[in-house]
């Protein structure tokens, strides 16, 4: 697996790679399915594309093998969507992670994350799983608990606060 991709692999996220692009220009891509046209043969990566800040707007999309050479950067895998936020639950508030102990990617330990530093979220707010700016949560139920710190995660394009009161388990340093 040292070996560079060729192309987009199902099941893998890919982030525009050019890093002097402004967050809304550059765009995250959850490759659901690779397959050949029918007609010509080509490879075409069916999945869902958005802004890199997180939370807008996700079109469904089909890549051909030319939008390969635009640069892309592997992610990791595709974070599960699928599932609604628990009832009663506030939108925008992390009741913990629901995924295994071991998430690929974690940052090991408990060691506080840097204001600003851009994370990837893979809570239990699976509707909100995505690519964050993150900074200490000073809320006074925050400063109260004991399993260590926790995080806004603001939208890296309009600033505005996604999650709230994110678990350090919840969340994991980006690329």
């Amino acid at each position: 697996m040292g070996s560079k991709p060729e192309f987009f692999e199902s099941g893998r996220t890919y982030v525009v790679a050019d890093p002097f692009l402004p967050p809304e220009l550059r765009m995250v891509f959850d490759c659901v399915a690779v397959a050949p046209h029918r007609q010509h043969g080509d490879l075409r990566a069916f999945g869902f594309a958005g802004p890199l800040g997180g939370p807008g707007r996700w079109s469904s999309v089909a890549f051909q093998e030319s939008q390969w050479s635009i640069g892309w950067a592997d992610a990791g895998p595709v974070p599960d969507r699928s599932a609604e936020p628990e009832p009663g639950s506030s939108e925008d508030e992390d009741r913990g992670q629901e995924e295994p102990d071991e998430v690929p990617g974690t940052y090991a330990g408990t060691a506080p994350i840097p204001r600003g530093t851009l994370v990837r979220y893979h809570g239990s707010l699976t509707h909100q799983h995505g690519l964050y700016r993150s900074e200490p949560c000073g809320c006074p139920r925050c400063a109260r608990v004991p399993d260590g710190p926790r995080y806004l995660l603001r939208d890296r394009a309009t600033d505005d606060v996604a999650v709230r009161c994110a678990r350090r388990a919840s969340v994991s340093l980006a690329l």
